[in-house]
């Protein structure tokens, strides 16, 4: 992924697997968050409980696709298996930083149909 985010960083590596190919319809994948950078890792777990400082985040994004009206919608869930770690999340920028993402995608994809 790249930013730039709170934290002033540009890229955000992700690895991950594929859970579930359905083609022209779902993507289930995890994310390995644990290449992004000391101070995304400092902001987020400024943001969780103490007992949660420190470990990898783990989580799965599920992506759906649907065609509706001729154009097609994208839908991402971001899944975490602890609530607080959802809230951290969101704390540190997530919702912005997806908007951004598919702010970006909309605009490639403007381009390519011109």
């Amino acid at each position: 992924m790249r930013g730039p985010g709170p934290d002033g960083v540009a890229d955000y590596p992700c690895n991950g697997v594929f859970r579930m190919v359905e083609p022209n319809a779902r993507l289930v994948m995890t994310c390995d968050t644990s290449e992004h950078g000391r101070k995304w890792h400092e902001l987020l777990d400024s943001h969780r409980e103490p007992a949660r400082r420190g470990k990898p985040l783990d989580l799965t994004l599920d992506v759906s696709f649907a065609e509706r009206a001729g154009k097609t919608t994208m839908t991402v869930t971001m899944r975490l298996p602890v609530e607080s770690d959802r809230d951290a999340s969101v704390k540190t920028g997530a919702r912005e930083g997806w908007s951004q993402s598919f702010e970006r995608l909309e605009a490639l994809l403007a381009t390519a149909r011109a």
